[in-house]
């Protein structure tokens, strides 16, 4: 399985996750000129943009560890991008990150960071 296989099973595992967890899911793989939107859900009206990070083995570190400094930004300026062309008003919004971990012989670590990223 490749890594675009690996992620997009990831986000078929957040977003059944998610799900499970009340939050309604309003897209998936969303294009902006900045970058792609994992995941647009909406949870006690606030607006939440989900970046899912997956890892198979733990040789490249936990899942989170791969948001760095510039994945932020394009994750902030995905989220306004999106808000400006789809609302008149400024909603209530956020973004999480959803980490996935499998290593081989254990049960599959599903963790969920709210306000990961801050404007």
């Amino acid at each position: 399985m490749g890594n675009i296989e690996k992620g997009r099973k990831g986000e078929e595992q957040a977003r059944n996750y998610l799900a499970a967890a009340g939050v309604h899911i309003l897209g998936t793989n969303l294009q902006t000129e900045y970058g792609e939107i994992d995941i647009l859900g909406e949870l006690d009206d606030t607006l939440i943009f989900f970046e899912v990070k997956t890892r198979h083995g733990n040789s490249f570190g936990e899942p989170e560890s791969a948001i760095d400094r510039r994945k932020k930004e394009h994750m902030i300026q995905s989220a306004q991008s999106y808000i400006m062309h789809n609302f008149e008003s400024d909603p209530n919004w956020r973004i999480d990150v959803i980490a996935i971990q499998k290593i081989s012989g254990n049960p599959t670590e599903i963790k969920w960071f709210k306000n990961a990223v801050i404007e």
